[in-house]
């Protein structure tokens, strides 16, 4: 049998780097996934339970005059004073 030796040279500074900057772009874009779902899964239970709690319409802020919107025909409420 031949014995085959290979030698690999070092990585150069810029392959170095673009290993790295690929690392980092992985790891912060499975973090940003994992938040992502983790939203969709918080935003569809928040919604569940709104539902379920009998709303039916959308909420309204306070700042912008309150109240449940009924139906899209409905006039807006009046501006706060």
């Amino acid at each position: 049998t031949v014995a085959m030796d290979r030698e690999e040279a070092d990585a150069t500074p810029s392959e170095r780097w673009k290993s790295s900057l690929n690392a980092t772009c992985n790891r912060i874009t499975t973090q940003y996934l994992s938040l992502l779902r983790s939203a969709a899964g918080t935003a569809t239970a928040v919604g569940d339970a709104e539902e379920g709690a009998g709303g039916g319409g959308v909420s309204e802020g306070d700042r912008s005059g309150g109240g449940l919107i009924a139906d899209q025909a409905d006039p807006p409420p009046p501006p706060i004073a």
